[in-house]
């Protein structure tokens, strides 16, 4: 994409040479190094002289090791910084400080904890829209009481549709991916669902061995079928991204498991956004239009 470097790591080597070259650089190093080979040296004193030479000249190679990965963790963070402002650039959004994300979905209120590690925001033809990296985490306990978390990264894209007056007809329709994090949405659910839903199957078998489908009380039969059109379902199943989606009361938030680190991975992940926002709006409108 014009304007975005192509992934997360694509300016880190320029990065970490600008870093090796400067000055500051260099004394650190240098520093750390005969800090740690002198540790090392008395440690190995006791030994004899060649230990402690030894002792020197391996706590030297560690103390070189040591600030290598510092630098090396500041080029990766700075080139991750470059990919996400050269994608906002791109695509018309702007980077955004936030850290977390309302819990409009099942997906946004699943596990114990949330974050967002990476937020662009803007529009999207013409509602507010946020493209990013959002992870929940489920908390587990063995039997001596101790904690370890689980986290589920994703690349979502949460767009508002409420100013479309999203009937209640067609809020509450789950699409998962077969296999994905989120696993099944109702009883086996991993999210926390204060609403009640029930599977549908469609009539491609194709797409449902690739997807559940899932809608809340209340959701048209008849108009969800007619937003799961033929022409919708083959663009699901031929999307390049496994994409995944969700509506409810008027935010559409389309995911994918694991984070997109690269500009094309991004990009069909906002323009899948975009012609899901479509097709739900042109059904709002039709709907309308043969309402009354």
């Amino acid at each position: 994409m014009r304007g975005a470097p192509a992934d997360e790591d694509a300016t880190r080597g320029a990065h970490l040479t600008t870093i090796l070259r400067t000055t500051s650089w260099r004394v650190g190093v240098a520093g750390t190094a005969l800090a740690l080979g002198a540790v090392g040296a008395v440690v190995g004193a006791g030994s004899g002289a060649g230990p402690a030479v030894a002792a020197f000249f391996g706590g030297a190679a560690v103390g070189l090791l040591l600030v290598l990965g510092i630098a090396f963790a500041v080029a990766d963070g700075r080139a991750a910084s470059d990919f996400w402002a050269g994608l906002a650039t791109a695509t018309g959004l702007q980077v955004s400080d936030r850290d977390d994300l309302p819990e409009l979905t099942p997906l946004l209120a699943a596990g114990d904890r949330r974050n967002v590690d990476r937020w662009l925001e803007g529009t999207l033809d013409g509602h507010p829209v946020g493209l990013g990296h959002y992870t929940y985490e489920e908390r587990h306990r063995d039997s001596k009481g101790n904690t370890s978390w689980t986290r589920y990264p994703h690349t979502v894209c949460l767009v508002d549709l409420e100013q479309d007056g999203a009937p209640s007809w067609i809020s509450g329709v789950y699409l998962l991916r077969k296999g994905s994090f989120m696993g099944m949405v109702g009883g086996e659910s991993r999210g926390r669902l204060p609403w009640r839903v029930d599977r549908k199957k469609l009539e491609s078998a194709e797409f449902d061995d690739r997807f559940k489908l899932f809608v809340q009380d209340g959701v048209d039969e008849v108009r969800l079928r007619e937003l799961f059109s033929p022409s919708f379902l083959v663009e699901l199943i031929d999307h390049p991204q496994p994409i995944g989606f969700e509506l409810h009361a008027g935010a559409l938030l389309v995911n994918v498991d694991d984070y997109r680190r690269d500009a094309a991975g991004l990009t069909d992940v906002l323009e899948a956004t975009r012609a899901i926002a479509r097709r739900i709006a042109d059904e709002i409108a039709e709907h309308r239009a043969t309402s009354g």
